[in-house]
């Protein structure tokens, strides 16, 4: 009787462990994927997008402090060949007419330097800035999603809510850190 009721079977037991689980696997990463992989993909591409930005800012302002300090060079290799002619006409004037043009040029390059190194010290605290936010703001979005799609018990409910509290907390700290170093 075992053989004729294993015979018409339709359904059978699955003894190979390792395909049942690849299975199951792919099931669950199925749904992983179709549930979340959207918002985690628009997350990813707007910060790229923001880091692009800031980073295409920051080049720009590079490249402009550039152009002026190399207008500066040009001043100063300007005043030298003045100062050339002059010491020619007279040694006197030409030394002191070279002294304070040398002098107004090393100031000028000194404070373009400055300016460069604030505007690169500006884009990277700005660009660390925006990458912390973003950091927060995806732990606050996953655990969020953590909430909506895992069904949490009595203990578990309160901790992950006071963790997205602090979280939130952080990151209202860390922006007002921020405004008082760009005010500064």
């Amino acid at each position: 009787m075992w053989n004729l009721v294993q015979e018409q079977a339709l359904v059978e037991l699955n003894t190979n462990i390792f395909e049942t689980n690849l299975v199951n696997l792919a099931i669950v990463l199925g749904v992983v994927i179709v549930l979340g992989g959207d918002a985690l993909t628009s997350a990813l591409d707007e910060r790229r997008r923001s880091i692009l930005t800031s980073l295409e800012d920051a080049n720009n302002r590079f490249q402009e402090a550039q152009e002026r300090l190399n207008n500066v060079q040009a001043k100063l290799d300007q005043a030298k060949a003045e100062a050339a002619s002059i010491a020619s006409a007279a040694p006197s004037e030409a030394d002191n007419a070279a002294e304070r043009v040398f002098e107004a040029a090393s100031v000028e390059m000194d404070r373009l330097r400055q300016r460069i190194d604030s505007e690169k010290t500006l884009a990277a605290s700005q660009t660390s800035g925006a990458i912390y936010r973003w950091m927060i703001n995806s732990s606050i979005q996953v655990a969020r999603t953590g909430l909506t799609v895992t069904k949490l018990n009595a203990k578990q409910e309160p901790i992950l809510g006071s963790c997205i509290q602090k979280l939130e907390k952080i990151q209202v700290n860390q922006i007002q850190v921020n405004s008082s170093r760009v005010q500064a």
